[in-house]
């Protein structure tokens, strides 16, 4: 899946301006990225934090407005 490839390519930081940049076309603000490095870091594997992360941004009102 995608997000195994991002986690396996990147550290956790890498991963949030990855997931940012294909997604909402924009680098995390510094308490977007401390939030998502905390989602992954706790999550069950970091892959699972990705995935958490990916589903959040895909239902935010600014990816709605990309589209």
């Amino acid at each position: 899946v995608i997000y195994d490839n991002v986690v396996k390519q990147n550290t956790p930081r890498g991963a949030v301006e990855t997931i940012f940049l294909s997604i909402l076309s924009r680098r995390p603000t510094v308490d977007e990225r401390t939030l998502a490095m905390k989602e992954i870091e706790q999550a069950e594997t970091p892959a699972a934090g990705c995935g958490n992360l990916i589903w959040g941004l895909l239902n935010t009102r600014e990816f709605m407005f990309i589209q």
